[in-house]
């Protein structure tokens, strides 16, 4: 009874015939290429745009002043993950480093280490972490103020750095805008 339901093969023209079977070739042999296509794009993405690295932009903020032989310095730090994966901080290898450098002096002489992001773990891509360190300095002829954001992940030897360096000689404003490193 089905059998004569269904049409014959022959009320098909020869035309529609042939181009269906062309376009039959033609989906077996595109699919393939489409696919390959496809991994390669992927490939791309995953690895050479680094879509699994973990990114974090630290950035250093803060206001410097003087007063009665002492410099009070006010920084505040954050580290934005820009990346797509989450970033496991090393419990609390994120550090602010304060030099200073008097008149005459070649080099800079490390005055303190502050650890900062000592509570969070973790940072969500998309996530900006923030601290505040406040620090006294002697004014014993300090011309300069030299800060460093160092950020160290989890189980890794690599981590960024940023640093800013505040001019206390230059009169004026001393607010430290941003600094951003990588």
């Amino acid at each position: 009874m089905l059998a004569f339901l269904q049409e014959s093969s022959s009320q098909i023209p020869a035309w529609l015939q042939e181009t269906e079977a062309w376009a039959t070739i033609f989906q077996g042999f595109l699919t393939p290429i489409l696919i390959a296509t496809g991994g390669a794009f992927a490939w791309y993405k995953f690895f050479r745009q680094g879509e699994h690295e973990r990114k974090l932009q630290p950035t250093i903020s803060g206001v410097v002043g003087a007063q009665d032989g002492t410099i009070y310095l006010q920084a505040r730090v954050f580290a934005e993950n820009t990346g797509q994966v989450s970033v496991a901080l090393n419990g609390g290898a994120a550090a602010l480093q304060v030099s200073t450098r008097s008149k005459g002096d070649t080099d800079w002489a490390l005055y303190s280490t502050e650890r900062v992001f000592t509570i969070q773990g973790y940072v969500q891509p998309g996530e900006t972490l923030t601290d505040q360190v406040w620090i006294e300095i002697p004014n014993n002829g300090k011309v300069a103020i030299k800060m460093e954001l160092i950020v160290v992940t989890g189980g890794e030897t690599a981590g960024w750095v940023t640093t800013e360096v505040v001019n206390l000689i230059a009169r004026g404003d001393n607010a430290v805008t941003e600094s951003e490193g990588s």
